[in-house]
C-alpha cells in the first residue's frame, strides 16, 4: 500500500518485511510539463536545417528528409540522421 505525503511529495511504500521505502512521485504539474515539452517538435525542410554541430542530441521533424517524405531526425553532432535508417537526411 502506498501513501503519498503531499507536503513532501514522497510516497511511503510498505514492503513485505515491513520497511518503508521513499520514492519521489512527480506531481500532476510536472507530468504536464513533461508532456508539453514533447508534444511538438521543431519542423524543418532539409534545406533549412540548422547546423548539426550546434544541435547535438536534438530531435526535429524534417518534412522532406526521407527522400521527400517526412521523418524524425536527430543530430549526432556531425549530421542530421534519420531515425528509421540512421542515414543522413536527404530531400532526394
Amino acid at each position: 500500500m502506498a501513501i503519498q505525503d503531499k507536503a513532501t511529495l514522497k510516497s511511503y511504500v510498505q514492503t513485505p518485511r515491513g520497511r518503508d521505502k521513499r520514492a519521489t512521485i512527480p506531481t500532476e504539474t510536472q507530468f504536464g510539463d513533461i508532456i508539453d515539452s514533447f508534444s511538438e517538435l521543431p519542423e524543418y525542410a532539409v534545406a533549412g536545417l540548422p547546423a548539426a554541430a550546434d544541435n547535438f542530441k536534438k530531435i526535429v521533424y524534417v518534412s522532406d528528409g526521407a527522400a521527400g517524405s517526412p521523418v524524425l531526425a536527430f543530430s549526432d553532432g556531425t549530421d542530421w540522421l534519420r531515425s528509421d535508417t540512421l542515414t543522413a537526411v536527404s530531400a532526394t
